[in-house]
């Protein structure tokens, strides 16, 4: 079950109360959003708490109590983190998940092992870049979806089928040099667009630099076809 951007598994098992998930939830977003300096986290990123009744397993030291539990960026990487709560209206800090109440303080953090520069790697700023390749097509890429991006190809006739697969092959050639931990769709619809979905591992993010050479790669191989002309743009978003 999804509650916002929590995802747990086996929730009867873990006897958290209503009010204790509420503000979980609530406060560890937050938290989230300002260490990442970005807004709705959830909605526009995709990034969630996992949390696992079989591997629960609830500690204490001195005032707080605390919990390993997993992390999952918009690539569905999980990666370990711990966090924290500490309640002074509730003594036992062992049964401050099962017990609290709306009328009682909580107060949840995040500890020193979050993946804070790993994780930022995902929110790279919307840049736009324009004739980027000397082609004789309009050329431009748009970051703001990454690592999601489609490759769209506008064309002033209609492309063959061979003409299409000729396109393919050019790009995924240079995706299995380039970015081997990453995949192409086939065109969809048959519309000449391609749907890539580049694996963070693979970038040297906020550097996007390889990420630029690739696809400007790409439309310089393309711009030698013989198809070229028919081509009027190449846009990447």
């Amino acid at each position: 079950m999804k509650d916002e951007f929590i995802i747990y598994i086996d929730e009867d098992k873990l006897n958290f109360s209503k009010s204790f998930k509420a503000r979980l939830s609530k406060q560890l977003q937050k938290q989230l959003e300002l260490r990442l300096d970005s807004e709705n986290i959830f909605k526009k990123h995709f990034f969630a708490l996992f949390i696992n009744a079989e591997n629960l397993d609830i500690k204490q030291k001195d005032d707080y109590a605390y919990l390993k539990i997993e992390i999952l960026s918009p690539d569905s990487m999980a990666r370990l983190l711990t966090i924290g709560w500490r309640s002074d209206s509730i003594p036992d800090k062992l049964r401050i998940h099962s017990d609290l109440t709306e009328n009682d303080e909580i107060q949840f953090f995040y500890f020193n092992d979050f993946p804070i520069e790993e994780l930022k790697r995902y929110l790279i700023k919307k840049q736009k870049v324009k004739n980027i390749s000397k082609t004789d097509f309009e050329f431009r890429i748009n970051y703001e979806n990454f690592p999601d991006l489609i490759m769209k190809i506008g064309t002033k006739q209609p492309l063959e089928s061979e003409n299409v697969f000729t396109i393919y092959k050019c790009i995924e050639k240079n995706r299995r040099m380039h970015f081997p931990n990453s995949f192409v769709s086939d065109f969809i619809d048959g519309n000449v667009t391609f749907d890539f979905h580049l694996v963070c591992s693979d970038v040297e993010a906020p550097d996007l630099e390889n990420i630029e050479k690739f696809f400007n790669k790409i439309a310089k191989q393309i711009s030698k076809l013989e198809l070229a002309q028919k081509i009027e743009y190449i846009i990447v978003e």
